[in-house]
């Protein structure tokens, strides 16, 4: 496994300090839970604006960064968290304040990293199961549901939680229950369904990837590779579909990947990727 640890800030005594080899990441923190069975090799990387800050730069230097990982957690300073502001359901963000350190890095970091790795750790145990990745990579912006909003919200706030798996398994539990087959259907597969009744099936087909390059922004490759940190399969999709029967439909006004508008005419279902990004 790859942990990929990214330090954002203008700090340069931060960056001095994770670039010491060794150091920075507390041992024990890597060998208890889910990252104890794992054995991550840990690559850190800081990153520093040249100029004013941009969240195309800053997601351009973690899109390149983060390409072998197989887990993205960012460390970031409290006047450049803005540039996770299109990333926060992509990669796993850590806010802190370096006026606060006061010249003793090792503490101030030893405490930070214990618990946020403490907290990825039981996110990334959940996509080790084939069941919770269906749930937890359901495209966010056009899954009309309380259940994954609020999971978005508890794991922005993860480092808060004394129970952050009871509070995750909560919400998961919740969506298990729209997990059902269609009432007027022949078959028996089953779909993830939302407030709006869309039917939302992960389907093992891989013939196609979220598209990138202009008009999109490097935040919508993020959000098609990462998941709350965790790396996903972006080449699978979800099949969207509407109706209760055999025969299938859709229709509406439906948010890209970048938050654009498409309207859509009735047609027998979308292919729609984990940030969102879908085929007609």
């Amino acid at each position: 496994m790859r942990l990929f640890v990214c330090v954002a800030t203008r700090d340069g005594n931060v960056r001095q300090y994770f670039g010491e080899k060794g150091r920075a990441i507390p041992k024990d923190a890597l060998n208890r839970g889910h990252f104890s069975r794992q054995r991550p090799t840990v690559h850190i990387n800081s990153y520093s604006p040249r100029g004013a800050a941009s969240e195309e730069d800053f997601e351009a230097f973690i899109v390149q960064r983060s390409n072998d990982a197989d887990a993205c957690i960012l460390l970031v300073d409290h006047d450049l968290l803005f540039l996770t502001r299109r990333i926060p359901n992509a990669v796993f963000v850590v806010g802190f304040n370096s006026a606060e350190i006061s010249g003793n890095h090792k503490g101030y970091f030893d405490k930070l990293l214990s618990r946020s790795l403490a907290a990825l750790g039981q996110i990334l145990m959940r996509f080790s199961s084939a069941n919770d990745i269906e749930l937890m990579s359901l495209p966010i912006r056009n899954f009309h549901g309380d259940e994954l909003r609020q999971l978005s919200e508890i794991i922005g706030n993860a480092c808060v939680y004394g129970d952050l798996s009871g509070e995750i398994d909560k919400q998961l539990k919740s969506l298990r229950r729209r997990v059902r087959p269609r009432k007027k259907s022949a078959y028996k597969t089953k779909y993830v369904v939302d407030d709006k009744y869309l039917f939302f099936s992960y389907g093992k087909e891989r013939h196609a990837r979220p598209e990138t390059g202009h008009p999109h922004p490097k935040s919508c490759e993020l959000n098609a590779y990462f998941r709350f940190g965790a790396r996903i399969d972006d080449k699978r999709h979800y099949n969207v579909s509407a109706t209760e029967k055999d025969r299938t439909s859709i229709e509406g006004v439906f948010r890209g990947c970048h938050d654009d508008e498409h309207p859509i005419s009735t047609r027998t279902h979308l292919n729609m990727f984990a940030n969102d990004y879908f085929t007609k």
